[in-house]
């Protein structure tokens, strides 16, 4: 769906909008601003000539432009502007500049394959992580909403959320010199509660089939396209002097959320959400997880519980609820593959709901059908 200033089918205009609009909000051009006729004129140098477009400067002087505004001008002759019109007005070295370019170029790519492929569905009733995984708009700021750089299109299919489609994880067994984890339970407690008995069952056995010092290996949740996009890698080191092993893909079924590396149980919705790395890069961010985050996470989750439950204005006037993230496990926590084998389990929001309650993700309250 296009948000409301944009055109149906058009990525190009949104994504110049996009463009436009941050490059004067975040000072990246010298422009002019003036008022006239209750409009906002925006105007900066672009390579021998300039660049202008029309329209508004919000609340925290965020600025809003009409995609169609969009001109470059030479010898006061104007045309409408191209994406590598204000590229070329950007003051950067050729490597940032090719890179940004090729995010753009990812994101329409992306944008294109979803009007082509995916038909319009009415959203208002879907349940929550239904209508977490259908808000495909992306980013209403960064130009780069859906660049995705490292999915190639079946990717983008399999493992987008607009697409919805269901995967298993992929399992590895690591040393236990390799890993740090923080959970709620002791781990074997743990995994038979987050993965019921058969599954947990199953793993133990391809385990073992690894040789008995596998035994003691710990279980790690590997996102199906991070276990592909980690071959050559360090892992693969450890696959082969035997620190780590390969179990396949095994468990539940799970859907990608919005920002694509958090996943939602499909089989069984009110397990835990769960968030592991991608070395993937959207919105201009390469989307694996900071490692001093993951195990500090049930700690801080815990403390801003216990915050919530002692003030009783929380629970009365001011209903907070917080969802959670209660456990997390990373491998190679300071080496060469931190930050991209790990996983931090968060509390699913249905189950924190009261009775004649429903939940949506914050971004739908502006989003148009």
């Amino acid at each position: 769906m296009p948000l409301p200033l944009d055109l149906h089918g058009i990525p190009e205009l949104r994504v110049m909008r996009q463009l436009a609009e941050a490059l004067v909000y975040e000072g990246l051009v010298d422009c002019a601003v003036s008022q006239g006729g209750g409009k906002s004129r925006f105007e900066w140098r672009c390579d021998g000539g300039a660049i202008r477009c029309e329209g508004s400067i919000g609340a925290f002087g965020r600025v809003r432009v009409v995609a169609e505004t969009i001109e470059r001008g030479c010898d006061d002759q104007w045309r409408p502007a191209t994406l590598g019109d204000l590229l070329a007005s950007i003051d950067t070295c050729r490597e940032r500049r090719a890179q940004l370019t090729s995010e753009l170029d990812r994101t329409l790519d992306f944008s294109a394959w979803n009007e082509r492929n995916l038909r319009p569905r009415p959203r208002r009733d879907l349940p929550f992580a239904q209508l977490d995984s259908a808000i495909d708009e992306g980013h209403p700021y960064h130009p780069c909403f859906k660049a995705r750089t490292g999915f190639d299109y079946a990717d983008h299919a399999a493992y987008g959320p607009e697409a919805g489609n269901a995967f298993q994880l992929a399992w590895l067994a690591v040393a236990p010199e390799r890993l740090h984890s923080a959970f709620p339970t002791d781990e074997q407690a743990f995994w038979m509660h987050e993965l019921g008995a058969e599954t947990y069952a199953l793993l133990n056995e391809r385990r073992a089939r690894l040789g008995d010092n596998a035994r003691r290996f710990g279980l790690m949740p590997l996102h199906p396209w991070q276990w592909k996009a980690l071959q050559g890698s360090e892992l693969s080191r450890w696959l082969a002097e035997g620190s780590a092993g390969f179990l396949g893909p095994a468990g539940d079924r799970y859907t990608a959320s919005q920002s694509v590396r958090t996943l939602f149980n499909r089989d069984q919705p009110r397990r835990a959400n769960l968030k592991l790395p991608m070395n993937l890069v959207n919105s201009s961010a390469k989307r694996i997880i900071e490692p001093h985050s993951v195990c500090s996470a049930p700690s801080i989750s815990r403390w801003l519980k216990d915050i919530v439950a002692s003030d009783p204005l929380f629970e009365a006037r001011y209903p907070l609820t917080i969802l959670g993230e209660y456990a997390g496990t990373i491998a190679d926590r300071e080496g060469p593959l931190a930050g991209q084998i790990a996983a931090i389990w968060r509390e699913e929001v249905t189950g924190s709901l009261k009775p004649g309650e429903t939940a949506v993700p914050l971004n739908a309250l502006m989003v148009l059908e």
